[in-house]
């Protein structure tokens, strides 16, 4: 089933990256497919240059990604 989402914060970028990271991650675990952050990250980066803006959030998204992948 194809599910489609609307995400909005006030700049759109810090918060909205991370769970944007964390919805495309969940994806690929439901698919059984390897998660690669790092690569996930790169993605959205290159479409919107500022998502994902500290370090802070990436490490959250690989601490969230570790949990929920075990």
């Amino acid at each position: 089933m194809l599910v489609r989402m609307c995400v909005w914060y006030s700049a759109g970028v810090g918060r909205t990256g991370v769970l944007i990271g964390m919805l495309t991650a969940w994806s690929c675990i439901e698919a059984d497919v390897a998660v690669d952050m790092l690569a996930i990250a790169q993605q959205m980066r290159d479409q919107r240059p500022v998502l994902i803006q500290t370090p802070v959030s990436i490490s959250h998204l690989y601490i969230t990604c570790k949990v929920v992948d075990h």
